[in-house]
């Protein structure tokens, strides 16, 4: 299953729990990078997301900045963005 986590933060809860890979994406990602959304970084609790990250049956892949503090994410890949900035993707376990 993939998940988007954000607006709809309390349906995750609710998502079945079945022993399969999960692939799990924040909705806006977590400091500076998601301040600009209209459901942003601030709105979100990322410490109960972790430990629901956590909960999950089977395989578990959550993408995030390798800079976040609410899981231990290792950089996965350095990506070329607008205006001469980069991106910067990491995972989970």
């Amino acid at each position: 299953m993939f998940y988007y986590y954000g607006r709809k933060k309390r349906l995750a809860k609710l998502y079945p729990n079945p022993e399969h890979p999960h692939i799990i994406e924040p909705f806006a990602g977590s400091g500076d990078a998601g301040t600009g959304y209209r459901w942003g970084s601030k709105q979100l609790d990322y410490e109960s997301l972790g430990v629901w990250v956590k909960s999950r049956k089977g395989q578990v892949i959550c993408c995030e900045n390798p800079e976040a503090t609410w899981l231990p994410f290792r950089q996965l890949t350095v990506q070329k963005a607008s205006a001469g900035k980069r991106n910067l993707e990491g995972i989970f376990p």
